[in-house]
């Protein structure tokens, strides 16, 4: 018969190395992610205050443009015309 020509240990040797190559590969990629959840960056929830931060001379924490940039900014603005 032809079933009994066919070499079924052949065909089920490579069904089990494909599941082994699968579960092997399964765990690599778990194992990737469980190292990479492990060493990600997490926000802190209570950030430490400096008090250079609320100091009106410092530059530390305040980046506000001072009234003399925004009018610069406004006359660079209204010097700006669109030819019709």
């Amino acid at each position: 018969m032809i079933f009994e020509a066919i070499q079924w240990e052949f065909f089920i040797f490579i069904g089990i190395v494909f599941i082994v190559i699968g579960i092997l590969s399964l765990i690599v990629s778990l194992s990737i992610l469980l190292i990479s959840f492990m060493f990600r960056q997490k926000p802190n929830p209570m950030p430490i205050v400096n008090e250079q931060v609320f100091d009106d001379n410092s530059n530390a924490g305040n980046h506000n443009e001072t009234k003399n940039d925004q009018s610069n900014d406004l006359n660079i603005q209204n010097d700006v015309k669109i030819n019709p």
